[in-house]
């Protein structure tokens, strides 16, 4: 009997139906490299990004909320059957205008390193 109990509930778990559902937002600050200044100098000016007084070049804000349904049934047990998973994030990244042939193969090198970062 104690191998059955685990089938049972998968097999009730198996008709409850699952949603999830993500969203992903991109929002940027402007970056201009002025002559002579280097592109860490440039992006730390320019970053909107600030906390307990550390300046941060890319940041994640993200949220998780989960709703439940379920049904009573006429043993007087409760089953679900809908769950609700959504998460919603937004990334804030650099944009950069202008700067020399160098600079933007640094900045884009960098950019994709933080979005990678950001999302891992």
């Amino acid at each position: 009997m104690k191998r059955l109990r685990p089938l049972l509930l998968l097999g009730m778990s198996l008709s409850a139906q699952a949603q999830v559902e993500e969203q992903l937002q991109y929002q940027y600050y402007d970056v201009t490299i002025a002559t002579g200044e280097s592109l860490r100098q440039a992006l730390s000016q320019a970053s909107t990004i600030r906390q307990n007084g550390q300046v941060y070049h890319a940041y994640t804000r993200w949220g998780v909320t989960w709703n439940y349904w379920w049904q009573e049934a006429r043993d007087g047990r409760c089953r679900l059957t809908l769950s609700r998973t959504r998460l919603s994030a937004q990334v804030t990244l650099p944009r950069l205008g202008g700067g020399n042939a160098r600079q933007r193969q640094r900045f884009a090198q960098y950019l994709q390193a933080l979005r990678e970062h950001e999302l891992g």
